[in-house]
């Protein structure tokens, strides 16, 4: 029997020539080798060069992805059986001469498949890989294992028409022996073990549990299963998936065992997946800003790794009117099994550091200890405030709890002056300058620097966030009832945002009858705020607690005048009162109206006011830009 071998191959000359030598060298001699290069900047066609009287046909050419370069290797092959080995991955001796063998024996088969290794990036063993017995229904729902480079075809049962799919990017591989099977091939398993796979940070194979990949394959396999099943998956397959997998459990108990013990005792299992990764970034379901900060952290530096989990229902901080962009590497977990979720993305992804957002909720905590288990350097980033009564009133055992927590970190990241008094007062010590990291929110403030504002004969009075108890919007309502007919006649107040008090505000403003004067904008998308910002003339922010308020970076980079109560986190930083805005000493409506008044009865004053916000915004350092630059020093601290 004749057998043809494809290697597809792209910029992979580090493993290539481990790949061409394990073609060359096996022991049977009718061995037709094919190798596909799609145009390699790097030293591959060189490597491949070298080797060419030993390769039987050679192309160098660009496609349309590894599906493309299969199809073209396969339309050139003549061989009786076809296999094909990824350029970092190579056959074991011996194994095609098993294969052939095995062909004989079995004359009904069209296509064999065996066991594999997995190895790292140096070569060494990860561990033992069991193809499970073909099942195509298995392999609708996920739960079957056929290794592709142990994986043998007979060239006849394979039709002109029949080729892989090129918009499949994820498991190519695996939609091909799908068509095939429903095409009647009939598939057989070796107990041999005909190859190994490197598994290494970069792979695809490493890459569909995690990010954009991971979405991209979700989609793949979900027309794999349309395909088999002919409808669309419903929720009653999330459990069939599940007796799927336990039995194939049961079938197969000593892998499962085998398994087991080593992820409970052999790091290279999960040292060798994503070795590279410098830090991980724990934090919840980020805001447009945040997201926009982490993909430009990934594009700088590339070494990170981001962990985000959503809040359940009850408590879930992610927004509708939030338009939000995340980095290519990032994994979402959801409520289900979190605290064991997270454990197992910290051991496989095996950071060196760990930068830890938000106020300890218990999937943070877990990462914290995981990180505490492997010494590893831990970092935290929160907006907690010296002035937010919801941390001065924290119970005396969470005070506790989190200033022991807080001595164990190394760097704290700070966001402005009150940030850095809270955790001076938490950790009671004076002296903490070596401590902390200046890292302010990430605002970018070009994108609302370069606003135009419409000129309105209204003074316009503005209000932009969730409606929630908390933000007291009720006051600032109040307070605009208080002006006089004149001064109402030359303002108006917009109320921009959505949430539980929607009803009750409008209920507000009806019964002390300034309809007509207060206008409801309803919520506004994260990537439209600009257009509220240029017909504004103020912002007001009335919060009863307000760690930070980032609405008052973007109204001061638009150019707005700001008016609020001294606590909002923001202010010791941002707002100089009578340059840039008026601060009051609480959030009443007496207070608020005052400084309403003041703005009415002297625009220019308004004018002045942001005309400085927006040249204070240019110098004081509270950008995307400084947050970007002072991230290194996390990174690249020893």
């Amino acid at each position: 029997m004749k057998v043809s071998i494809i290697t597809i191959s792209f910029n992979q000359d580090k493993y290539l020539e481990y790949c061409l030598r394990s073609v060359i060298d096996q022991d049977y001699a009718n061995i037709e080798y094919i190798v596909i290069d799609a145009s390699s900047t790097d030293k591959s066609q060189e490597i491949i060069n070298s080797y060419s009287e030993q390769i039987s046909t050679i192309l160098f050419e660009s496609d349309n992805g590894p599906a493309d370069g299969l199809n073209k290797g396969f339309s050139l092959a003549t061989g009786d059986i076809i296999g094909y080995v990824n350029s970092d991955d190579i056959l074991l001796p011996g194994a095609v001469s098993k294969i052939v063998n095995f062909f004989k024996l079995n004359p009904g088969t069209d296509v064999v498949f065996g066991n594999a290794l997995e190895i790292d990036s140096g070569g060494e063993t990860i561990q033992k890989v069991k193809s499970t017995p073909w099942s195509i229904q298995a392999h609708a729902y996920q739960t079957a294992v056929t290794v592709q480079p142990s994986t043998f075809i007979k060239r006849s049962i394979i039709k002109p028409d029949l080729k892989f799919n090129i918009n499949n990017t994820t498991c190519w591989d695996d939609e091909f022996l799908v068509d095939l099977a429903l095409r009647g091939a009939k598939f057989k398993r070796t107990s041999s073990y005909l190859s190994a796979y490197r598994m290494y940070p970069g792979t695809i194979s490493s890459q569909v549990e995690w990010g954009r990949r991971h979405e991209k394959f979700v989609k793949d396999q979900n027309d794999i299963f349309l395909k088999i099943k002919g409808r669309p998956k419903r929720n009653i397959d999330i459990y069939i998936g599940f007796l799927y997998y336990a039995y194939k459990q049961i079938r197969q108990p000593f892998v499962a065992l085998e398994k087991l013990l080593l992820r409970l005792f052999n790091k290279n299992i999960h040292n060798s997946r994503m070795s590279s990764t410098r830090l991980a970034w724990v934090g919840g379901y980020p805001a447009h800003y945040m997201g926009e900060f982490n993909i430009k952290l990934e594009e700088k530096y590339g070494e990170l790794f981001f962990i985000y989990y959503r809040g359940n229902k009850k408590n879930s901080t992610t927004y509708t009117h939030e338009v939000t962009s995340i980095p290519e590497k990032y994994v979402i977990i959801d409520p289900w099994l979190s605290y064991l979720k997270m454990w197992k993305w910290m051991t496989k992804i095996n950071p060196d550091k760990i930068l830890i957002t938000g106020n300890f909720p218990r999937v943070n905590i877990i990462a914290f200890l995981w990180g505490i288990l492997k010494k590893r350097k831990i970092y935290y980033y929160s907006d907690s405030n010296i002035l937010d009564s919801k941390n001065l009133n924290r119970s005396w055992l969470k005070k506790i709890l989190l200033k022991k927590l807080l001595t164990q970190i190394n760097k704290l990241l700070v966001i402005g002056k009150r940030n850095k008094e809270f955790y001076m007062s938490i950790l009671g010590e004076k002296n903490l300058s070596e401590k902390f990291i200046w890292i302010p929110l990430p605002i970018n403030n070009k994108k609302f620097e370069s606003i135009q504002h419409i000129k309105k004969e209204e003074f316009i009075f503005l209000y932009l966030g969730r409606l929630e108890v908390v933000k007291e919007v009720n006051k600032l309502i109040s307070a605009y009832s208080l002006l006089n007919k004149k001064e109402q006649e030359l303002s108006s107040l917009w109320i921009a945002g959505g949430g539980t008090e929607f009803k009750n505000l409008k209920e507000q403003v009806s019964k002390l009858f300034i309809e007509k004067k207060v206008k409801f904008l309803g919520e506004i998308s994260s990537n439209q705020t600009e257009n509220i910002y240029s017909q504004a003339n103020a912002l007001v922010i009335n919060s009863r607690d307000e760690p930070w308020g980032l609405v008052v970076n973007e109204a001061m980079a638009s150019g707005l005048a700001v008016i609020g109560p001294m606590w909002i986190g923001s202010f010791d930083d941002l707002i100089i009162d009578g340059k840039n805005g008026i601060v009051t000493v609480d959030n009443s409506p007496d207070s608020i109206v005052a400084a309403m008044r003041k703005l009415i009865h002297d625009p220019e004053l308004a004018n002045k006011m942001g005309v400085a916000s927006q040249e204070l915004s240019r110098v004081n350092g509270f950008n995307i830009n400084t947050s970007i630059n002072n991230f290194k020093e996390i990174l690249y601290e020893d």
